[in-house]
């Protein structure tokens, strides 16, 4: 994701209702949601789509343990 230019954010993807930035979203959402899992904290909360991410930073793994309520230690 870290590679896709904010000009290609609103192109097509191969699911027709999804562009490029929804459809990361989403994929950032699945993250939250495996993360949570893999942690055993509950994701009923994590949406469908994250949508708080800068389009100009990337998500990494600390931030996602941060926003499950996690330290990077306990997330180990």
């Amino acid at each position: 994701m870290s590679g896709t230019d904010t000009d290609q954010l609103t192109g097509a993807t191969p699911c027709t209702e999804l562009d490029v930035r929804t459809l990361m979203a989403h994929l950032v959402g699945t993250a939250h949601r495996g993360l949570g899992t893999a942690l055993g904290t509950s994701t009923a909360h994590v949406p469908f789509a994250v949508t708080d991410v800068p389009d100009t930073e990337p998500t990494s793994i600390e931030r996602l343990a941060v926003a499950l309520g996690r330290t990077s230690t306990s997330a180990r």
